[in-house]
Formats: C-alpha cells, structure tokens, sequence
C-alpha cells in the first residue's frame, strides 16, 4: 500500500495506553511513536495519571484517565479516601472508563507500555486489537505472586506482546510460559526530529576528553559506579568530564559522591534535557552503566549519534546491540564489541568514597582511559555505528508497528 493511498483513505484509530508521560525510555518512546504514527493514524494517547512536568513530546489527543474519573465519577471520591478499598474501586473505575473511550473512538489497535497500563489494556478489550509492549527483564525486576499472575495474565490475554529486544522476549516466554510465537521484538526507534538543540538550555562542553551518559537516576542505572571509576580516570586523564543526564531518586547519593570525590569540575549532573543531541555531538565517548535493561535507549541514541560506546555487560541488551556474535557467558573484562567496547557489570551495592572500588569499576575507567586515548579506535566505531543506526531507523521501526497494528507488512506505506 502506497503513503498516497493510506492518507487519501479514512485513518484507523489507534490508542497507546501508558500511566504517564514523564522521564522514561518507555515514555520516550510512545512519544516518538506518536509522532510517527500519527502520520498513518489518527492517534489517542491515554495516561493514567494527569499531564505533570518534563512531559515528553507527542502527537495525538491525550485522555487522562485521573482527570476522567475526577469529571465524570466525582461521587466516588469518598470510597476513594478508604485505603483498602482504594486501589479495587481505581482499577475498575479506569476500566469502565477505557472501554469506553476504545467504544467511543471506535479504536482499531490499542498498545500499552509498562505493567499499569497493561492490565487496564487486557481488562478494558472490547473488539480492537490488543497490544502489550514488553520493555523489561520481567523474571529480574519482578516479584511477589499476584504481580507475578498478574502479568502472566496480561500476557497470555492479549493478542501479541512487542518485546523491545530478543532477550526479554526469550525470558518472558521462559518465565511466563507463553509461546514464543506471540511475541515479535521491535527495537526502539531513535526519531531525529526529537533530537534538535534549538531551546535546549544546556551547559557548554568544551575540549576534547567529554563522556557522555543518560539514564534516570534510579538503582538500576548505576551512575554511582561510573561515578566512582571515573575517580580513577581523572588521575590519567585530569581533563576529562563527565556529563550525566537525567532526573531521580538518587540525585542526593550521587551528588554527595562527587563531592566527597572532590570531582565537582569533573563530573556535572545535568538534569532532565528533552533535546539531548548537542551532548552526544559534543563528547567523544558514551559510557553506559546500567545494570540491567530492556533494551537500552540510550545506547540507540549513542547508536544512531555515532558516538564510540563502553557499556557494561547489562542483562538483556549491551551484546545484542554492540556485539550480536558474542559467545561467552560473562564478560569478565575489556571485551572490544563488533560496535562498542563492553566490560563487566557492577555489582549493584551501594559504596561511599572511601570504599575500595571494585574490579568491575576499575576495569569500566580503564576502558574509558583507553578509548579515550586512542583516536583510531573511537574512528572505528563511529564507522561501524554508520552501518548499525540503519536497524534503527524511524522509518525501518515505524513499518514494523505497522505490519504488526495491520496484521500484514505494508512494505511501501512508509515509501
């Protein structure tokens, strides 16, 4: 089907369904979909909460279900005050009010991203098609039961599940018992247009020896290690800087390290940046340090920039991106990648200054150390990160949701 014939024909409406639109790679994510798609569909985008601060762009009319329930359900706020009733009269207020709104714009496909959304999505089916996006190493980041039941239910109740990488797809079906046949893994999209610094408030980066990473500051993130190997990067290289983007709960810990560091002129936390290409043109090298991950987004970004990359070796996702061919189990030192270098994953344990660091934080500095020492090398990976960004074009990952959203591969619609 030719662009032509789809924007002279009658739009399908489609529907993403996420509790909010702040901070994450998932939110980041429906974003730029949103955006997209919104070129093929008319779109609705639907959140659970209410629209709040450094809300990511998008395209679409956006419902929230909060402000749904406050107009149209207001003599329910006295069962709303009663905690253990709260969470049961919530949920099922949210799903009348969804299965309305997919009725009312007679919704053709609706997609949710993260676990909320999700069971509103399964409980809410009327006739659409019902879509999970998958982003997390569930059998990882999930426990307790019901939370666990809960999912597998979700997952055996819609009708596909798009995994963000080939690992959470193989450990979803593993964990959960679900064929690995209703699964299909689509990549995130790296959308350009996000990336413009026109507005950005940004610090300047001058000179050379600049280290980029991104990432919310949460535990699974682990900027404190990088934190603590970059102590040791300095006493080779005391010009180097390091530029850490993103807002969360870890700012305090993460701020008290760097000054306990003294690395105040070294290390600079930048905060929340909506537009961050100016950084990932401006430093030499990205340096990932998560500890586990769906996929990684921010590495696609370092990806599509053609930034040269260390990361850890992060459960689900640095060797499936940097180095697909990778055999061993576990990688126990500096491992150069077919598209970036990859050394082994933190620990996870919180340590003050004063801690010794540990050999996976020594080992990340001398990968930083030697990539940023070698000119010749990070030219390499900005030539084979040319050939990788093409798996992650906009216009690669957009066909995909379609042929997924369509039931069929609609090879010439984004031509």
């Amino acid at each position: 089907m030719s662009a032509n014939k789809k924007e002279t024909s009658v739009k399908k409406n489609i529907m993403f369904i996420i509790p909010n639109m702040v901070g994450g790679g998932a939110e980041k994510t429906v974003g730029n979909l949103s955006i997209e798609l919104s070129k093929f569909y008319n779109v609705y985008l639907t959140i659970i909460e209410s629209p709040s601060e450094h809300f990511y762009d998008y395209k679409g009319q956006l419902i929230s279900l909060k402000k749904e329930i406050e107009e149209n359900y207001a003599h329910s706020n006295i069962l709303l005050r009663i905690p253990f009733v709260k969470r049961v009269i919530k949920l099922i207020l949210r799903v009348i009010i969804l299965k309305r709104l997919k009725k009312q714009y007679n919704i053709h496909a609706a997609i949710s991203f993260l676990f909320p959304a999700d069971i509103l999505n399964v409980l809410s089916k009327t006739k659409e098609k019902n879509i999970i996006s998958l982003r997390n190493y569930t059998s990882i980041r999930e426990s307790g039961f019901l939370k666990n039941y809960a999912i597998r239910f979700n997952l055996k109740k819609c009708d596909q599940i798009i995994a963000i990488s080939e690992g959470v797809k193989k450990d979803a079906s593993f964990t959960y018992k679900i064929p690995e046949s209703k699964f299909k893994v689509i990549y995130n999209a790296c959308v350009i247009n996000e990336f413009t610094t026109e507005n950005s408030n940004y610090l300047k980066i001058e000179g050379n020896n600049n280290i980029l990473n991104v990432g919310r500051l949460s535990n699974c993130k682990g900027q404190w290690h990088l934190i603590r190997a970059f102590s040791e990067v300095i006493k080779a290289i005391p010009t180097a800087k390091l530029y850490i983007l993103g807002v969360g709960p870890l700012n305090e810990y993460l701020n008290k390290l760097i000054i306990d560091y003294n690395l105040q002129n070294n290390i600079y936390l930048v905060g929340f940046v909506g537009n961050p290409k100016y950084y990932y043109d401006n430093c030499e090298i990205f340096a990932f340090s998560s500890l586990d991950e769906g996929l990684g987004n921010a590495v696609v970004e370092a990806i599509y920039c053609q930034v040269p990359i260390i990361s850890t070796d992060y459960t689900a996702g640095a060797r499936e991106l940097l180095d697909p061919n990778l055999k061993v189990d576990k990688v126990d030192e500096i491992v150069h990648g077919e598209y970036g270098v990859i050394v082994p994953c933190f620990d996870g344990n919180k340590y003050n200054y004063d801690d010794p660091l540990t050999n996976a934080e020594l080992t990340m500095a001398q990968g930083i150390v030697d990539l940023l020492q070698n000119e010749s090398m990070q030219l390499h990976y900005k030539q084979k990160l040319q050939e990788r960004k093409n798996d992650f074009t906009a216009e690669k990952i957009v066909a995909e949701w379609i042929s997924v959203i369509e039931g069929s591969y609609e090879k010439e619609i984004i031509h």
